[in-house]
């Protein structure tokens, strides 16, 4: 086992701490497991001489935000077989590689603000919000600009190329000089988004840019073995369609929380009426990037205007919105094969107030009818979530009695047989013990 563990620590980047399943408890060995158990709160044991220290597989999000509080990276290695039908040794992998700039977990996450991880090259600079899929390039006219929008954005995590310069105030992971060529990134991406040229997306011969974006996707995707199948596009942002405030502007009037501003005392805060995480995401962004089109910005004054007219509408829309959980998180859940029965119930509670909401809008006009018909209801994902999960389910799936009765016959019958089994046996210790007259009979 320890040649195996030896193995798999041999294939993750350097400094991650190595998360080993065994049975009910992810270990940690050696040097990893005496770094780990101070900042986890576990007890530091040894075994055969060896440092080790174990955490409960069901409270891993707990511990996970520990260690990426710590600033460490943990890779979870899982078993990816049956022990009970596995020859000799359990197979393991290692599934995820963590890092700050890569946590989808709940609990590690302010629903409030984008968790980006970044990727520089030249004066380019690509970023992934990997728990909602938001993929975007931004170029700029110099170093010091692209400094300003690290500043402002904050990612919680950068890579680049092992000769980049200039981004001494940051900390960043610096990756192989070969994934940032712009015939390997391009390679990348066409193949992520199977498509034959990256025009479609505006990329065609702006290398810099497709750099950038191919070595974070090769990183997150190839490096790290995260799912990006919910990354379904990459957008350029211009410059020219928003104001951008340097971090000093950002700070001074104190528009975001952050440092020595609470969010109380942040205009984020004092604005900050909405019902919904992605709402609350957006106006962030929004203050951080305001519109510099007079006409953009007359629009949203328009739709504002048309809610302050019409209150019952205002009141019915937070009503419905107040229902909506984070839909561009647990897309991305479900896109990986890590949602679990609470988020798919999550899921079916956001989608049904919609057809309500997209009435609610075709009937105030204007361009809230516009947003109306980009909105398209899913009843038939609602209705098949709704027959198929029970009302209250568990968090795990391992824990089972998450199908609703009525979902499948089969599943029914072997319910109505277990139960059944349990009550004859109920039944027939009774007729013993009267028989027997021995009361405790078991």
């Amino acid at each position: 086992m320890m040649r195996q563990y030896l193995a798999i620590k041999r294939e993750v980047p350097e400094g991650a701490i190595v998360m080993f399943r065994l049975g009910d408890f992810y270990e940690m060995f050696g040097e990893d497991a005496a770094i780990a158990a101070p900042i986890l709160g576990a007890t530091l044991t040894k075994r055969n001489g060896q440092p080790m220290c174990g955490v409960p597989h069901h409270a891993l999000n707990t511990y996970l935000a520990k260690l990426i509080r710590a600033g460490k990276t943990a890779a979870l290695c899982e078993q990816v077989e049956d022990p009970k039908t596995a020859k000799g040794l359990v197979r393991r992998e290692v599934t995820r590689i963590i890092t700050p700039g890569t946590v989808t977990e709940d609990g590690l996450l302010d629903e409030t603000a984008n968790n980006y991880i970044a990727a520089v090259a030249g004066n380019s600079l690509a970023m992934l919000d990997l728990s909602t899929g938001e993929f975007m390039v931004e170029g700029f006219g110099d170093r010091g600009e692209l400094v300003e929008s690290l500043r402002r954005f904050r990612p919680a995590e950068i890579i680049a190329g092992e000769g980049e310069e200039g981004l001494a105030e940051f900390s960043f992971t610096p990756v192989g000089d070969w994934t940032f060529a712009v015939d390997a990134a391009t390679e990348c991406l066409t193949r992520h988004f199977k498509v034959l040229a990256l025009d479609g997306f505006g990329l065609e011969g702006k290398g810099e840019l497709v750099s950038a974006a191919g070595a974070l996707l090769y990183y997150v995707g190839i490096t790290l073995r995260h799912s990006v199948a919910h990354v379904r596009r990459v957008f350029i942002r211009s410059r020219g369609e928003s104001l951008a405030l340097d971090g000093g502007t950002i700070r001074h009037l104190q528009l975001l929380p952050g440092g020595e501003v609470s969010r109380e005392a942040s205009l984020f805060g004092v604005l900050d009426a909405t019902k919904t995480p992605m709402g609350a995401r957006c106006l962030r962004n929004r203050l951080m990037r305001p519109f510099a089109n007079f006409v953009t910005v007359n629009g949203k004054l328009d739709e504002v205007a048309t809610f302050v007219d019409d209150r019952a509408s205002l009141v019915g829309t937070r009503a419905l919105l107040n229902g909506v959980r984070d839909l561009e998180r647990l897309m991305a859940k479900v896109m990986a094969y890590r949602a679990n029965p609470r988020d798919l119930k999550a899921l079916a509670t956001s989608l049904k107030p919609l057809p309500e909401i997209k009435r609610m809008l075709a009937a105030l006009g204007g361009t809230l009818a516009e947003i109306e018909g980009r909105l398209k209801c899913e009843d038939e994902i609602v209705s098949l979530i709704e027959r198929s999960i029970v009302e209250d389910p568990p968090v795990a799936l391992v824990e089972g009695g998450f199908i609703a009765a009525g979902c499948d016959a089969e599943l029914d019958d072997l319910r109505s047989v277990a139960g059944e089994g349990r009550r004859w046996l109920v039944e027939f210790q009774t007729r013993e013990q009267e028989r027997t007259g021995i009361r405790n009979l078991k």
